[in-house]
C-alpha cells in the first residue's frame, strides 16, 4: 500500500466558488448516509439491491444534452439502450497492469448516487512509483449512468470538478484503498480519509464489497460486481440482474469530433 500526505483544506484557503465547487465534488464522490444494510449475494446472485428504483425510474433527457463545462473540455454526453451499453465502454484487459480481478466492465449495484450504474478501469494509468492506480470517472468510455436529471446533476458536479480517485491494490489482492482526488485552482488534491475514506473487499470472482466513510461517518456498502469479463463476454447472471435494476437508456461521455 502507498503513503499518501494527508492536506487539511480550510475555509480560508479556498475561494467562494471553489468551496461550492468542493461540496459539489464530494456529493458526487460519497454517498448519502443509509440507515440499515444493502442486500448481499453471491457473485451475480439473485437478490437484487433496494436502492435502484428511483434511478430506473429517471425520466429520459435526451440523446445528447447540453453540457458546458463537458463541451469547454471536448467531451458530450451520448445516450445509449442501457442493454448493450459495453458497446460503449472498453472492458478492462490488463494491458494497463491492472490485475486480473478488477478487469472487465462492473456494475455498481446498490450505489445509493443517484444514476451510477457501470464504469471500466481500462483507462486507468499505473504510477510505478507510488504503485497505485489514477482514475476518472469522467473520461470517455470509462463510466456510464441512467440517462435522467438526478445522474446528469451529479456527474456535471464531478466534471466541474475535475473528480477522480487513486486506487491502491494489497499485495494479497483482496483489498483495495481508494481515494478522491479533486481540482482546486489547478491543483490536483488527495482528500485526506476524515473526509472521505473508501475502500473495497473481494468477496468472490467478479464480486467486490464497497465500504464508505465520509466525515467519519459510515455508509451503507454496495456491490461492485463484473458483468462483461475482460474478452467483452456477459457474466450471468450478474450482466441479467443490472439490465432489471437499470433505465431503458444509459449515458456515456464521448469526445466532440474534431
Amino acid at each position: 500500500m502507498i503513503n499518501i500526505i494527508h492536506l487539511t483544506l480550510r475555509s480560508n484557503m479556498i475561494p467562494t466558488a471553489r468551496a461550492r465547487q468542493l461540496a459539489l465534488s464530494l456529493t458526487m464522490m460519497t454517498m448519502p448516509v443509509v440507515q440499515g444494510c444493502r442486500t448481499t449475494a453471491p457473485e451475480g446472485g439473485a437478490a437484487l439491491a433496494a436502492a435502484k428504483p428511483s434511478t430506473a425510474a429517471d425520466p429520459d433527457i435526451g440523446s445528447s444534452p447540453d453540457l458546458p463545462n463537458a463541451s469547454k473540455q471536448g467531451l458530450k454526453l451520448v445516450a445509449y439502450d442501457s442493454d448493450g451499453i459495453e458497446a460503449h465502454l472498453t472492458p478492462a484487459d490488463g494491458s494497463n497492469q491492472l490485475p486480473p480481478q478488477l478487469q472487465g466492465i462492473w456494475w455498481l449495484d446498490g450505489n445509493p448516487q443517484p444514476g451510477s450504474v457501470l464504469l471500466t478501469l481500462q483507462q486507468a494509468t499505473y504510477d510505478s512509483n507510488e504503485k497505485a492506480f489514477r482514475w476518472r470517472f469522467t473520461d470517455p468510455g470509462n463510466y456510464s449512468f441512467v440517462a435522467g436529471p438526478d445522474g446528469l446533476k451529479d456527474f456535471s458536479a464531478g466534471l466541474t470538478a475535475g473528480s477522480g480517485y487513486k486506487l491502491s491494490i494489497a499485495d494479497s489482492g483482496t483489498e483495495i484503498r481508494i481515494l478522491a482526488r479533486i481540482n482546486i485552482l489547478g491543483t490536483t488534491i488527495v482528500l485526506p480519509r476524515g473526509i472521505s475514506d473508501f475502500t473495497a473487499t473481494l468477496a468472490g470472482d467478479g464480486h467486490w464489497v464497497r465500504h464508505s466513510k465520509v466525515f467519519g461517518i459510515t455508509q451503507a456498502d454496495y456491490d461492485m460486481r463484473r458483468i462483461v469479463d475482460a474478452h467483452g463476454q456477459h457474466v450471468e447472471p450478474a450482466y441479467s440482474n443490472y439490465l432489471k435494476t437499470v433505465g431503458k437508456r444509459s449515458y456515456v461521455v464521448e469526445k466532440i469530433a474534431p
